[in-house]
């Protein structure tokens, strides 16, 4: 099993990411990303970024593909916290992001998304 890099940000946010998996650098992701860490880490949990700015595999409009969009890992989180810890995430980011659980495989997506 391959190890994940570890990375801390300013804040002492903790957060892994799954190797192969690249960050993106856009500050309105960077931002989501300290927010979906530090409510994984309130709720005892270290956050995985499996998917960052992605070049294939998303539908034609991905906002993964303009880096305006991660992928967050929960199949090492109790099923029951999964619903929790979007609606916590979702409150935090407010109406500018979109949060979503996505199922197969299994992961909270969170896209940049202002209305």
């Amino acid at each position: 099993m391959a190890v994940a890099a570890f990375v801390l940000l300013a804040r002492r946010t903790v957060f892994a990411v799954k190797p192969g998996a690249t960050l993106s650098t856009k500050p309105e992701i960077e931002h989501a990303r300290r927010i979906v860490a530090s409510v994984y880490q309130a709720n005892g949990y270290t956050v995985t970024v499996t998917e960052g700015w992605a070049s294939e595999g998303h539908t034609a409009n991905s906002k993964h593909y303009e880096g305006l969009a991660e992928d967050y890992r929960v199949n090492d989180i109790p099923f029951d916290k999964w619903l929790t810890l979007a609606a916590q995430i979702r409150a935090r980011l407010g109406s500018d992001y979109d949060v979503l659980l996505e199922r197969d495989p299994d992961h909270i997506h969170v896209e940049y998304d202002p209305k």
